[in-house]
């Protein structure tokens, strides 16, 4: 058994985790809300590996890269895009938003606006959710504010 053989091919696909996290982050770094990804290579020991006439109490150490990646949840940089319904979230927090199949999901895309029927929904169409989980309509009117906390007004 050839050690080395292991340990390459761990090492490229350690490499190629942290390539794609990289190409990742290039590519969606202008989306709305994006969270990078961070790749930390890292290496593991796997214990001994015997080989040849080897004592019993001798080994060669077998250790593998490996890449774990994970979401860095930092803010980003927020523009003022000077329209009404557009939100930033600062620090921890998501939109609750309802998907197409029925589910709740969450984004931190905060450009939104209303549907026909007035209710409020985000750039990819997904209807907004209150605190009651129901879908947040605004009733016809004056502007309409959102304040810091996120309360929406309409006057």
């Amino acid at each position: 058994m050839t050690i080395g053989v292991y340990q390459s091919a761990a090492a490229l696909t350690a490499l190629e985790r942290w390539q794609q996290a990289s190409s990742h982050n290039i590519a969606a770094s202008q989306v709305p809300g994006f969270k990078r990804q961070l790749a930390q290579v890292q290496s593991e020991s796997k214990g001994e590996v015997r080989a040849g006439d080897l004592r019993p109490d001798e080994g060669i150490g077998g250790s593998f890269p490996s890449t774990r990646v994970s979401l860095d949840f930092a803010t980003g940089e927020m523009v003022q895009t000077r329209r009404e319904l557009d939100v930033a979230i600062s620090g921890e927090g998501f939109l609750s938003v309802r998907l197409p199949d029925g589910r709740e999901g969450f984004s931190r895309g905060g450009s939104l606006s209303l549907r026909g029927d007035r209710t409020l929904v985000t750039a990819e169409g997904f209807p907004v959710l209150g605190l009651g989980r129901g879908s947040v309509t605004i009733p016809a009117g004056g502007p309409v504010t959102i304040n810091s906390p996120g309360e929406i007004r309409s006057e």
